[in-house]
């Protein structure tokens, strides 16, 4: 396993555990303004860490996807390599298969494709 896809799989994890915590006081939220501003804070954290950990490089990242870019392909499947599982994740991997599907890959990337497809 490469460190990126291990970077990912403990993103993911940061992220679904950031979201986890919006669920667990969105029960308490109306009890109290203690309770509110727990959920308050909760909201704000994910909504801030989103962007840096749902996807390397961002929405950066899967915009040097459409160019087909080198790099941007070898990210996009070790992405994909993860699996990573966290709010939002199934439609990154959607759109991630969209654009790889007419990149050039080299045969490395290409046997990858054919194994997970």
């Amino acid at each position: 396993m490469t460190s990126r896809v291990q970077k990912i799989r403990e993103a993911s994890a940061r992220l679904d555990s950031l979201h986890k915590r919006i669920e667990e006081t969105s029960r308490t939220r109306n009890h109290g303004a203690e309770e509110r501003e727990q959920w308050s804070r909760a909201c704000a954290q994910f909504h801030l860490m989103y962007p840096d950990l749902f996807y390397p490089g961002g929405d950066a990242g899967l915009d040097a996807l459409k160019l087909y870019e080198p790099s941007a392909i070898q990210v996009a499947i070790d992405f994909l390599d993860a699996d990573p599982k966290h709010f939002r994740s199934g439609y990154t991997k959607e759109e991630i298969w969209h654009r790889i599907r007419n990149a050039p890959l080299i045969q490395d990337d290409k046997s990858f494709t054919m194994l997970t497809s």
